[in-house]
């Protein structure tokens, strides 16, 4: 019963994910070989947060079919889940709320992804990532579509400047619950870093803010 209430909730949010993802970018009409082709030819102009999302999906990429060829279905579903709850749901639709107005790249990343994730968890659940896809495409057919292969090569580099970033984000947060500041009650914030960190630091002060 628990495992059927947690996948009723996970696939209450890829329903509101893509919902997102239609309500901000509209029916997405170019394929996602057109959008990888896009990224490429313009990564240079990706914020920091949009190559770690496209990192961490060449590695789910790649998991992913790796375990579906060892028929290994079982953990390869949940690795999968947690990418798309935790990382895409969590930090990367958030941090494109945040930075869209500065993103080049913004709604082709979110493009990209949404169409991934959905052909990436088609296997498992056939009739709602059916019914998603038709949704966002205006009509397309998934079951028709290629399997994703990695836009952008997995970067450790990209990963870890992001991630550092997440870590004092949670870190301000945790200390502000404990001192019971109310989340409307702005306080100022003094990051003490080394001098090698200050760059990321800067590249992604909105996301801190």
């Amino acid at each position: 019963m628990r495992s059927i209430e947690e996948n009723s909730l996970f696939l209450n949010k890829l329903w509101n994910i893509t919902r997102f993802s239609w309500m901000n970018v509209g029916n997405i009409e170019k394929s996602r070989t057109e959008l990888s082709e896009i990224i490429k030819k313009n990564k240079k102009s990706l914020l920091p947060y949009e190559k770690w999302i496209l990192s961490r999906l060449a590695e789910i990429t790649e998991k992913m079919t790796i375990g579906l060829d060892s028929y290994n279905f079982s953990l390869s579903g949940s690795d999968l889940i947690a990418f798309i709850r935790d990382e895409f749901a969590d930090f990367a639709i958030e941090a494109y709320k945040i930075e869209k107005d500065r993103s080049e790249l913004g709604k082709e990343v979110i493009s990209l992804i949404t169409l991934d994730i959905l052909t990436l968890l088609h296997p498992y659940a056939p009739h709602i990532t059916e019914t998603l896809y038709g949704y966002i495409t205006g009509g397309k057919v998934l079951a028709n579509s290629v399997w994703p292969v990695a836009t952008l090569d997995r970067s450790i580099e990209a990963e870890m400047k992001i991630e550092s970033i997440f870590g004092i984000v949670k870190t301000i947060r945790n200390l502000r619950a404990e001192r019971g500041i109310k989340p409307g009650d702005l306080r100022d914030a003094y990051i003490v870093t080394p001098s090698i960190e200050t760059e990321n630091l800067e590249n992604n002060a909105g996301l801190i803010r």
